[in-house]
């Protein structure tokens, strides 16, 4: 089976926030004892190949991708 990718762009036009730079949430404690948010990215990390993020022509541009085989 030929292997294939699929790229997402993510853009925004608000302030400048890369979400990457955000630290892991520790996974190895209880829902209840972790601050709230970063789940997201965090998941998403662990499933795509590859994220990156750009600055520029005013916005945020977050890309996500993923190889299917």
């Amino acid at each position: 089976m030929k292997e294939a990718e699929i790229s997402i762009t993510f853009i925004d036009y608000g302030i400048p926030f890369n979400p990457l730079n955000n630290m892991a949430p520790d996974t190895t404690l209880k829902a209840k004892e972790r601050k709230i948010g970063g789940l997201g990215i965090f998941m998403t990390r662990e499933i795509m190949n590859d994220m990156r993020y750009e600055y520029k022509y005013e916005s945020n541009q977050l890309t996500i991708r993923k190889v299917i085989r």
